[in-house]
């Protein structure tokens, strides 16, 4: 697909200087051709296919304004519609195979749901207020009540 964007690119170009076609495109427009193939192919080199495809559809769009509006030879526009219909196929054909391999991948396993926290207010549960009580102290040492004899 790089070739073909870049074979259309070359040819955006010579449509703005030396075409021997009696209508050329002005500069401003060749520059947005060219501006927009840069994009497609700067997307197409970062795995970006989706994007490529769109910006593709836009240059599409964009030739025929320029044909329409008589600024575009139409030996031309055939030559740039030629190249940038097979860039747009690449592009889609890869877009396809991306989406087809991702729907082909397993999808990964749903983490474990996490343990139920433990909630220690219901094991033990706050004295109410005013109301705390201790227990009465154990009494140690010797007295007379333990094992004399």
């Amino acid at each position: 697909m790089l070739v073909m964007l870049a074979s259309a690119l070359a040819a955006v170009g010579s449509c703005g200087c030396g075409s021997s076609s009696p209508r050329r495109l002005d500069a401003a427009d060749a520059k947005s051709l060219q501006s927009l193939l840069a994009t497609a192919k700067w997307r197409a080199a970062h795995g970006q296919s989706a994007g490529a495809v769109e910006v593709l559809g836009s240059f599409q769009a964009r030739l025929r304004e320029l044909a329409a509006a008589g600024k575009l030879a139409a030996d031309d526009a055939r030559a740039l519609r030629i190249g940038s219909s097979r860039a747009l196929a690449t592009a889609t054909s890869a877009l396809d195979e991306a989406r087809a391999q991702a729907a082909a991948r397993p999808a990964p396993p749903a983490p474990a749901p996490a343990p139920p926290a433990k909630d220690k207010a219901k094991k033990h549960p706050p004295p109410a207020p005013g109301k705390h009580e201790h227990a009465e102290p154990k009494k140690h040492g010797k007295g007379g009540h333990e094992g004399g004899d």
